[in-house]
């Protein structure tokens, strides 16, 4: 007991985070509503807890953000930083930053009275820099310094609240950025740190930058391809003017239009100086040429210049043997980047994150990808996502500031599935090795595509249902052409009066994709559908109703109908209006629609997929694990399972995974040979279960998590009083039967010694 309690003590009060980092990396943001979300929770101590609820009325705190502003704000105010509450309203603190470049900042009071004031100084562009945000009672002090090579500029305002300064920081959330009331700054945040019950001692004019700053160098990058756009644009001037001369020597012009001309030609000696350029940027000069006689000025720009370069670096990629090109096109390739062309920038993230052809460099695939990211590239929203969800290359794990970057790869994906355009590709998983999938693969002119449209010219339905889908989403290596589409819905639905075709045709029609937008003739076709038993048609029509004419009622009548004609769809459409109070005659309930049996199938296949990643989370094996323990829905119990996840999140550090394995073993499963390998217990085989389970909770108890101590020390402890137990019990009865040997021996020496005088 000695043992448990002097660790204990030493563990039971965990530091308090005082000082917060709401955000310790960089973020790219694109300028819309995808922020990043922080809640706080109160203080575990009592103490501190305390003199916080106290300060809410007298805060005395700052607030610490770094960023780099790359445009001014598109519309009045933008988002930098901001405090939401419980009701949806702005609260203490929210920073925003004008069209003008000043600061908006806003404090709030008792009684939800605000006071709002605008600093007298202007963030400028294309510099980092730390606005600080102090809070002393009712002084609220605005600072901000900015640096870059040449110099340092620190500017500061203060203003006195006529009314008290109310922050309670546990209340609503903090959104850094864009969020759901407000688009964000277009640019780069970095740390943003919240001193929680102090003010940092450094003054602004002793600030510095931070080290992931430094490293990612984002205003070298910027500064370097400033100089490309120089001499790129001088090159598009010069080619052009040369290009223009060429073509008017060719056609009779008087004499005047001729010395004009010569007078805006560079002359000799200039023509040396901006036609001259460094060995790495002469493909870049030669394809400015080119495409200046080609095309001219008006068809030129420094964006066009970019595109030529990515589709050369591509070429000249797509002919290699080797990996030993990639080497040779990246200038090509950060040229391209540097002149705005976002697929260049991703590709470049992915080469030297990989380290494909080219020394793997970490950071500068980072900075790349957030270049893209900032130009709202999705690949690169979705690489850096991936990145902070998982803690890759040696970013610190944030799931907030990856739901940011999912979040808007998301709507976008939303989007393109709403509006489809020829220039998407629907994307299936094909495996090489699945002949038949492989041998479906086609386009227009091969035979299988030929003969389903003689199929369909001969009145077969599921033909003409096959060619439209192709045309429409692209599938199967068909080019897809949402016009030609069209006419095979359009024929479907009119001539074979298929149900799938009318369905198709009326969604076409209503959302006016690849046809002119006509919603009476679209709601004519889907009741048609409807009527030959067409189940989506229902739910169709139940959106129709719910979104055009308002109709909750008919609109929550078609939705049953289709729920009780099991569409998957319907459940999810009822549970909406459900849970926003607009079901007729039922009040909002935000889970009167979650079926058990449904919300564990969600669960067992998310957790399932989770658990498949390269590096899966504990929680989620341990989720897993348990899954695997109760069993789901026809799957019996399997344990060996259950013990394997808890196995891999053991050894991922997860004290829970410790203690699982001891409840396993508590309940009579022997873990098998291969789990206690794993776990380096292989000694352990055929010992006693109190040894094994002996360890494994102390392995429990000694990991770092603190929740973990108490629980996995007083299971510790239970083992060592059974031991003892059995041990003590085994010892009593040894010594009852000693004592039982012992008390029959006695007895007939006593009763010899009692018989001898009588025998005499």
């Amino acid at each position: 007991m000695l043992q448990l309690t002097q660790p204990f003590s030493k563990k039971q009060c965990p530091l308090e985070q005082e000082t917060v980092h709401l955000l310790s990396s960089l973020y790219a943001s694109t300028g819309e509503i995808f922020g990043i979300t922080k809640t706080l929770d109160p203080y575990s101590s009592e103490v501190l807890e305390y003199l916080r609820v106290k300060a809410i009325s007298f805060p005395w705190c700052m607030f610490s953000i770094w960023i780099f502003v790359t445009r001014h704000c598109g519309s009045k105010v933008c988002g930098l930083f901001h405090h939401i509450d419980s009701q949806n309203n702005y609260i203490t603190p929210t920073v925003l930053l004008k069209n003008s470049g000043q600061l908006h900042i806003q404090i709030c009071g008792e009684s939800q009275e605000s006071t709002a004031f605008l600093t007298p100084f202007k963030v400028p562009l294309s510099k980092w820099c730390q606005i600080s945000v102090t809070l002393q009672g009712r002084t609220v002090t605005v600072s901000m310094v900015c640096m870059d090579e040449e110099e340092r500029t620190v500017n500061s305002a203060e203003h006195l609240m006529r009314h008290a300064v109310m922050l309670d920081d546990t209340e609503g959330y903090f959104v850094i950025g864009g969020g759901r009331y407000i688009r964000g700054v277009e640019g780069y945040f970095g740390p943003l740190v919240y001193y929680r019950n102090r003010v940092s001692p450094h003054s602004m004019s002793e600030a510095v930058i931070p080290d992931v700053i430094r490293t990612v160098n984002l205003t070298g990058w910027l500064q370097t391809c400033h100089e490309f756009h120089v001499e790129m644009t001088l090159k598009i001037m010069g080619y052009s003017l040369q290009a223009q001369e060429q073509t008017e020597s060719e056609t009779c012009f008087d004499a005047f239009h001729e010395w004009m001309v010569k007078d805006r030609l560079p002359s000799q000696s200039q023509c040396g100086l901006w036609e001259a350029t460094v060995p790495h940027r002469r493909q870049a000069a030669n394809l400015v040429k080119f495409l200046a006689f080609k095309h001219g000025e008006r068809r030129l720009s420094l964006p066009a210049v970019g595109r030529a370069l990515y589709s050369l670096s591509l070429h000249k990629l797509d002919r290699a043997s080797s990996t030993g090109v990639v080497s040779k096109i990246l200038p090509l390739l950060l040229q391209a980047g540097c002149l705005a062309d976002n697929r260049a920038l991703h590709t470049l993230s992915v080469l030297y994150s990989a380290g494909l052809g080219v020394k793997k460099q970490p950071n500068k695939a980072w900075l790349l990808a957030l270049l893209a990211a900032q130009k709202d590239d999705r690949l690169a929203l979705l690489q850096l996502g991936h990145l902070h969800h998982q803690g890759l290359h040696g970013l610190p794990t944030d799931t907030d500031l990856a739901y940011g970057y999912y979040a808007n790869v998301a709507k976008q994906t939303t989007l393109d599935r709403l509006n489809p355009t020829p220039d998407q590709t629907f994307v299936e998983a094909v495996y090489l090795n699945n002949d038949e999938l492989l041998n479906l693969q086609t386009n227009e002119d091969h035979h299988i595509f030929q003969w389903l449209k003689l199929q369909a010219c001969r009145g077969a339905a599921e033909a003409e249902q096959a060619i439209g889908r192709m045309l429409f989403w692209g599938q199967q290596g068909v080019s897809p052409n949402i016009q030609k589409a069209v006419r095979h819905y359009e024929r479907g639905a009119i001539q074979l009066e298929d149900p799938v075709s009318m369905y198709d045709y009326g969604i076409v029609l209503m959302q006016g994709q690849g046809v002119e937008k006509d919603i009476p003739k679209a709601v004519t076709f889907l009741k048609k559908a409807m009527d030959r038993g067409f189940v989506p048609a229902i739910n169709a029509l139940g959106w129709y109703y719910e979104q055009f004419e308002h109709d909750y009622q008919q609109a929550v009548q078609l939705w049953e109908q289709a729920d009780f004609l099991e569409s998957p769809d319907a459940p999810l459409n009822l549970g909406v209006v459900y849970s926003q109070g607009l079901y007729p005659g039922k009040p909002a309930d935000q889970l009167g629609f979650v079926d058990p049996v449904f919300a564990s199938d969600c669960m067992w296949r998310y957790y399932n997929l989770t658990i498949q990643s390269k590096n899966p989370d504990p929680y989620a094996l341990i989720r897993m694990g348990d899954l695997l323990y109760e069993g789901h829905d026809d799957r019996q119990k399997d344990l060996f399972s259950a013990a394997e996840m808890y196995t891999q999140a053991a050894l991922g550090n997860e004290p829970q995974g410790w203690y699982n394995l001891g409840l396993l073993v508590e309940e009579g499963f022997r873990l098998p040979l291969s789990v206690l390998i794993d776990l380096g217990l292989s000694e352990l085989y055929m010992a006693d279960n109190s040894v094994l389970l002996s360890t494994l909770y102390r392995r429990c108890r000694d990991s770092e998590d603190t929740d973990s101590y108490l629980p996995c020390s007083l299971a510790l402890f239970n083992v060592s009083l059974q031991s003892l137990q059995k041990d003590y019990s085994a010892a009593i009865k040894f010594s009852i039967a000693v004592a039982a040997v012992a008390a029959a021996t006695i007895f007939f020496i006593v009763l010899g010694v009692l018989r001898r005088p009588g025998s005499t």
